[in-house]
């Protein structure tokens, strides 16, 4: 086989280096995979959220809040509580998730509540 350069490469070379790289990026995977910093559910409540990380967030908890609604609120004064740094807008894992409570509400139809009940009384 040739290299770039069009000089011969062994078979055996060229097949160590492809697992080396092969085992590199497994490697890098699973240590981005394992790092808390990356899920969104392991954050801590005082972490400091952009809003790219705000829309992740809410995303993971399944109530996606797009980036451009966290700023129609923000501008309308609306939305979860916002702390800034200079003039880029921060947002608390915990405020967020209070926040969200409070837009959440059960469903207020009959035969939702009579499943509720049903539920509840098995329980």
């Amino acid at each position: 086989m040739q290299n770039h350069e069009g000089a011969n490469v062994a078979p055996e070379l060229l097949a160590a280096i492809k697992r080396t790289v092969a085992e590199a990026v497994q490697n890098a995977l699973e240590a981005r995979l394992l790092n808390a910093d990356d899920e969104p559910m392991a954050w801590a409540e005082d972490k400091l959220l952009t809003r790219a990380e705000a829309e992740r967030f809410t995303r993971a908890l399944g109530q996606r809040v797009a980036r451009g609604t966290f700023e129609q609120y923000a501008s309308k004064g609306d939305g979860p509580p916002i702390e800034y740094f200079g003039a880029k807008p921060l947002y608390r894992v915990r405020d967020l998730r209070d926040w969200l409570s409070k837009r959440t509400k059960r469903a207020n139809s009959a035969t939702e509540r009579r499943r509720l009940a049903a539920i509840e009384a098995n329980a």
